[in-house]
Protein backbone atom coordinates (compact mmCIF):
# COMPACT_ATOMS: atom_id res chain seq x y z
CA UNK A 1 0.00 0.00 0.00
CA UNK A 2 1.33 3.40 -0.91
CA UNK A 3 1.06 6.52 1.21
CA UNK A 4 -1.42 8.03 -1.26
CA UNK A 5 -3.67 4.96 -1.07
CA UNK A 6 -3.52 5.09 2.72
CA UNK A 7 -4.46 8.78 2.80
CA UNK A 8 -7.37 8.18 0.40
CA UNK A 9 -8.69 5.37 2.61
CA UNK A 10 -8.37 7.52 5.74
CA UNK A 11 -10.27 10.35 4.03
CA UNK A 12 -13.07 7.98 3.00
CA UNK A 13 -13.34 6.59 6.55
CA UNK A 14 -13.38 10.07 8.11
CA UNK A 15 -16.12 11.25 5.74
CA UNK A 16 -18.19 8.14 6.47
CA UNK A 17 -17.73 8.70 10.21
CA UNK A 18 -18.80 12.37 9.99
CA UNK A 19 -21.95 11.43 8.07
CA UNK A 20 -22.84 8.68 10.55
CA UNK A 21 -22.30 11.04 13.51
CA UNK A 22 -24.49 13.72 11.90
CA UNK A 23 -27.28 11.20 11.30
CA UNK A 24 -27.06 10.06 14.92
CA UNK A 25 -27.21 13.67 16.17
CA UNK A 26 -30.15 14.40 13.86
CA UNK A 27 -32.06 11.32 15.04
CA UNK A 28 -31.41 12.18 18.69
CA UNK A 29 -32.37 15.85 18.36
CA UNK A 30 -35.55 15.30 16.37
CA UNK A 31 -36.72 12.40 18.55
CA UNK A 32 -36.78 14.78 21.53
CA UNK A 33 -38.62 17.58 19.67
CA UNK A 34 -42.38 17.93 19.95
CA UNK A 35 -42.61 20.89 17.54
CA UNK A 36 -43.18 20.68 13.79
CA UNK A 37 -43.09 23.13 10.91
CA UNK A 38 -46.09 25.44 11.23
CA UNK A 39 -46.17 25.29 15.05
CA UNK A 40 -45.60 28.28 17.32
CA UNK A 41 -42.55 28.09 19.58
CA UNK A 42 -41.91 30.37 22.55
CA UNK A 43 -38.60 31.08 24.23
CA UNK A 44 -37.27 33.81 26.53
CA UNK A 45 -37.18 36.32 23.64
CA UNK A 46 -40.64 35.80 22.20
CA UNK A 47 -42.66 33.61 19.85
CA UNK A 48 -41.95 32.40 16.32
CA UNK A 49 -43.86 30.53 13.66
CA UNK A 50 -41.56 27.62 12.74
CA UNK A 51 -40.57 27.47 9.06
CA UNK A 52 -37.45 25.29 9.26
CA UNK A 53 -35.84 22.87 11.75
CA UNK A 54 -32.09 22.18 11.88
CA UNK A 55 -29.73 20.29 14.18
CA UNK A 56 -27.48 22.48 16.31
CA UNK A 57 -24.50 21.45 18.43
CA UNK A 58 -22.77 23.86 20.76
CA UNK A 59 -20.54 23.16 23.73
CA UNK A 60 -21.37 19.47 23.50
CA UNK A 61 -25.13 20.06 23.70
CA UNK A 62 -27.24 18.81 20.79
CA UNK A 63 -30.55 20.61 20.22
CA UNK A 64 -32.97 21.67 17.50
CA UNK A 65 -32.65 25.11 15.94
CA UNK A 66 -35.89 26.65 14.66
CA UNK A 67 -36.01 29.33 11.98
CA UNK A 68 -39.17 31.31 11.43
CA UNK A 69 -41.15 34.53 11.50
CA UNK A 70 -41.12 36.51 14.75
CA UNK A 71 -44.63 36.99 16.11
CA UNK A 72 -46.07 39.94 18.00
CA UNK A 73 -49.23 40.22 20.09
CA UNK A 74 -52.11 38.16 18.77
CA UNK A 75 -49.67 35.78 17.04
CA UNK A 76 -49.31 38.02 14.00
CA UNK A 77 -46.08 38.86 12.21
CA UNK A 78 -45.04 42.48 11.98
CA UNK A 79 -45.24 44.37 8.68
CA UNK A 80 -41.59 43.66 7.85
CA UNK A 81 -41.97 39.91 8.44
CA UNK A 82 -38.94 39.85 10.71
CA UNK A 83 -37.33 36.43 10.91
CA UNK A 84 -35.30 34.99 13.75
CA UNK A 85 -34.11 31.69 15.15
CA UNK A 86 -34.60 29.95 18.48
CA UNK A 87 -33.28 26.83 20.16
CA UNK A 88 -35.32 24.03 21.71
CA UNK A 89 -33.10 24.10 24.81
CA UNK A 90 -34.34 27.69 25.45
CA UNK A 91 -38.01 26.71 25.44
CA UNK A 92 -40.09 28.79 27.81
CA UNK A 93 -41.51 26.57 30.51
CA UNK A 94 -45.15 27.28 31.29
Amino acid sequence: MTKETYEEQVEILEKSHRLAMYELMRTYAFSNCKYNIGDIFEDHIGRILIEKKLVHKSLGQITVEFHGVALIKGDKSNKKGTKRYAYLCNEKKV
